[in-house]
């Protein structure tokens, strides 16, 4: 769902920052744009930084029919999830480092599935309707050196 343009530089221009407040453990920082809330602090525990979403008090506007919030979240420029509904209605999912669909995570959209499963060197993968079993769609493992003198022939 696309906001127009004069809707979503009015949400950007209405964000707002809430900084920590000395003594405030329950509180750390924020920001807010169109009622969704973005938590992201320094965890006690682990030393993790820690990034929380909450769309509780999200613009009703904001949902799409499947009741849900559309989030698309980036590390450092990479897609690491998405919850918009593919074109298709398939299941995605990215195989483990290792290779091991027992190790999968999953993904409501095939765009974000593929740049994860190409950013992580690992399966593509799609769960079939009839079955449910989990195919490989993409294989993005490396491969290894290429010895000179040797040549490959495909079948």
């Amino acid at each position: 769902m696309l906001f127009p343009d004069e809707l979503r530089d009015a949400a950007h221009r209405g964000a707002t920052f809430y900084p920590h407040q000395p003594g405030d453990a329950d509180g750390p920082p924020a920001g807010e744009v169109v009622g969704v809330m973005v938590h992201f602090y320094l965890h006690r525990e682990d030393g993790h930084v820690r990034i929380s979403i909450d769309t509780d008090q999200a613009d009703p506007d904001l949902f799409g029919p499947d009741a849900d919030a559309p989030v698309h979240i980036t590390l450092n420029g990479q897609t690491v999830h998405c919850t918009t509904a593919t074109d298709d209605g398939r299941e995605w999912g990215v195989a483990g480092p290792d290779g091991r669909i027992g190790n999968l995570s999953r993904w409501p959209s095939r765009a974000a599935a593929d740049n994860t499963a190409r950013t992580r060197g690992t399966l593509l993968v799609v769960r079939d309707e009839g079955s449910q079993q989990w195919f490989v769609e993409a294989d993005y493992r490396p491969v290894g050196p290429v010895q000179e003198g040797v040549h490959h022939t495909s079948k």
